[in-house]
């Protein structure tokens, strides 16, 4: 089996990824684009709330050269509040690129609750699995407990409020879908 530091640094090699950093009372939306072609991108900025009650985001048009890294948005961290939320900067119309995610609060200072985990599973033509996992609330480090022998394409992510993410899983046995589980860091 995979150890889950396996997928954290897939993630930060991934060729294109949103980033963010600090930048005095404002936030750096970084984009990393490692391919060989240009892209554009609508860049959702903001705050969202850890329930998903509330979002304050900001839609921008951002070209990213080939090749390169850049910062393409700056934004304030405004009157949010910091225990309650994060800072995000997502790609509205590329749900292969996973969301930049800022906590301004060490993870366990966060007001998280349970987040409302749902998943479905469905066998595909070809004898894998997809494992389409959702949210109502942010979750942190969402895990896929599967059967011995699974492999997820992906694993221990974040789930921003109302997201949803499909993962494939590969098995060289057969089993039934009712032995999958999904967990995450902050499940009730």
């Amino acid at each position: 089996r995979r150890k889950p530091s396996w997928y954290f640094v897939r993630r930060a090699y991934a060729p294109v990824r949103a980033i963010l950093r600090c930048g005095g009372d404002h936030v750096r939306a970084i984009v990393a684009n490692d391919t060989q072609e240009a892209l554009s991108l609508t860049l959702e900025c903001g705050y969202v709330s850890l329930d998903g009650t509330s979002a304050a985001l900001q839609p921008s048009k951002v070209d990213v050269p080939a090749l390169s890294r850049q910062q393409v948005v700056t934004f304030p961290y405004g009157e949010h509040d910091a225990y309650s939320g994060l800072w995000i900067a997502r790609a509205a119309d590329r749900d292969d690129i996973p969301a930049g995610i800022l906590r301004a609060v060490d993870y366990r200072q966060l007001k998280t609750a349970d987040p409302g985990l749902s998943f479905s599973a469905t066998q595909s033509q070809d004898g894998q699995w997809i494992v389409e996992v959702g949210a109502r609330g942010y979750a942190h480090a969402v895990h896929l407990l599967l059967p011995p022998g699974c492999v997820p394409a992906d694993d221990y992510f974040d789930l921003l409020p109302g997201e949803s993410r499909r993962v494939r899983v590969a098995s060289a046995e057969a089993f039934d879908a009712a032995e999958f589980r999904v967990t995450c860091t902050n499940a009730g």
